[in-house]
């Protein structure tokens, strides 16, 4: 049995659900960031909420080790095997909340490149319009082609070691950790 002071340290809600009907109705709510999923639900497979449109992070957690890899086949997070330890339960979540951090770095990383780019060209092309006498409008071929090739620049430049996304994703690891 794994102390519940764990998962307070580590959950600030919680949802619990016997039933895979059950399971589904709390998925369908979009709030569920993590699924400790037992592959036995009342003698319904586990696996059967995987398939679902709406998919958190996954850990599950069984007593049948032998479904290890197949849950790996289902990409979960990770596979804990009862009876479960809290050192064993902690590298699981931790886990979970490594992926987590990622996913949010990854998608900030994409807005911020995105973001910098739009303004770049925008700065770019009103400073051509201003020089020609002319209005931006007229140059959307270049905007558009020098939009593409900015953003090619900055995506090798932060891929290629800048650190933005190291830095964001330990900054979503602190957030994520202080929850």
């Amino acid at each position: 049995v794994c102390s519940s002071d764990l998962l307070d340290r580590r959950l600030t809600s919680l949802a619990l659900a016997g039933t895979v009907e059950a399971a589904r109705t709390e998925l369908a709510r979009g709030a569920i960031d993590l699924l400790l999923l037992d592959l036995n639900l009342n003698g319904a497979d586990g696996f059967a909420l995987l398939d679902a449109n709406v998919r958190p992070l996954t850990i599950v957690v069984s007593a049948n080790s032998g479904r290890a890899i197949d849950a790996f086949d289902h990409a979960v997070v990770d596979f804990v095997a009862k009876p479960v330890s809290s050192e064993r339960l902690a590298r699981a979540l931790d886990r979970a909340l490594e992926r987590q951090a990622r996913r949010r770095a990854g998608a900030k990383l994409g807005w911020y490149l995105h973001a910098a780019v739009y303004v770049a060209v925008n700065l770019l092309l009103a400073a051509i319009s201003l020089s020609a006498g002319r209005h931006w409008a007229l140059f959307p071929a270049l905007g558009w082609g020098l939009g593409l090739a900015i953003h090619g620049v900055v995506v090798y430049l932060v891929t290629g070691g800048a650190g933005l996304y190291d830095r964001l994703i330990q900054r979503e690891r602190d957030q994520l950790a202080a929850r």
